[in-house]
Formats: structure tokens, sequence, C-alpha cells
């Protein structure tokens, strides 16, 4: 799994009209260089507001403004020689052991909330297959 070394919260805009309660979710991959990618609004659940829409365009760019600094220690996939138990070496790091970067897909629900002037909370959605 990729691990973030850095990554800030979207910016709740003064100037954003909400009133309630806003799930924008998202995907992106992370590279094998630890940078986030190929940002994508969708509507996975009913919950997820409407992507490309006005009402949502100040957030959307505001979640992806966010995504665009944050950055990860990549993910790798360990393949472990034979007659290795891969339990016994969970860093993978014991010799002839090959670590392999590779990009993967995230998801993320962002929720907008109007409540004392504006709250931002993420959660990060089951993996995407």
């Amino acid at each position: 799994m990729a691990v973030p070394i850095e990554d800030p919260d979207p910016v709740f805009s003064q100037r954003a009209q909400l009133d309630g309660v806003l799930h924008l979710c998202t995907t992106f991959v992370v590279t094998t260089e630890g940078e986030v990618e190929d940002i994508a609004f969708d509507r996975e659940s009913s919950a997820c507001a409407e992507p490309g829409s006005a009402a949502v365009a100040s957030f959307e760019r505001a979640v992806r403004a966010a995504l665009e600094r944050w950055r990860y220690f990549g993910a790798a996939v360990c393949t472990f020689p034979d007659g290795i138990d891969p339990d016994s070496d969970p860093r993978c790091d014991g010799p002839d052991v090959r670590v392999d970067p590779v990009p993967i897909r995230m998801r993320y629900v962002f929720t907008f909330s109007s409540e004392r002037g504006g709250r931002v909370s993420r959660a990060q959605a089951s993996p995407v297959k």
C-alpha cells in the first residue's frame, strides 16, 4: 500500500456556496514515484455529488489542488525466493527479495460541511479494483 508523506486537506473556500453537506468521491493514481495523477470524480454511490456540475465546481477545484500536492512513499510488490515464507520477512528486505514499485489507484471521499464556517474531512474508501 502507498503511504502518504504529505497530504494536506482541501481548503474550504470562504466564497463557496454550500448549505449542508457535500460528498465528493474521487479516484487517483499514486505513481511508482509517489506522485498523484489521473484525478477523477465519480458517483460510485448515490451519496456522491454529481461530478462536473456548477454546484460542485469550486469544491472539485479545492480537492484537485490538494491532491496535486500529495506525495507518497509508493506502493511495491515483494517477490520472495522459493522456500522463503513471506510472513517471516514482512519488511521486504531479506536476501534475494525482489521489490518492484507499482502504481496504485486510490479512492477517497471528501466531505465538505457548511457548519461552523466550513469544515472538510476525508476518508479512504475501499480500494479500486
